[in-house]
């Protein structure tokens, strides 16, 4: 598993992320948790992978690059 993070969201420390990758997690959720994102913060959070949006419940394999970032609004 890749994880990649775009524009503005915080990112995790390099060894967190690279152990998270490491550990398979099953769904989007357990990834973000993973990863240290609270539950306050997961609504605001989008994955993506080979250009399809994931669900907190998709299920994630092995081989999948994921990609992170923030909805970010303004006017």
């Amino acid at each position: 598993m890749k994880i990649s993070f775009i524009g503005t969201i915080k990112k995790p420390p390099l060894k967190l992320i690279q152990k998270v990758e490491q550990q398979k997690p099953k769904n989007l959720n357990e990834l973000l948790e993973l990863l240290g994102y609270s539950d306050n913060h997961k609504p605001f959070i989008i994955a993506t992978a080979g250009g399809k949006k994931l669900k907190n419940t998709s299920s994630l394999t092995p081989d999948m690059e994921i990609e992170l970032t923030v909805l970010v609004g303004g006017g």
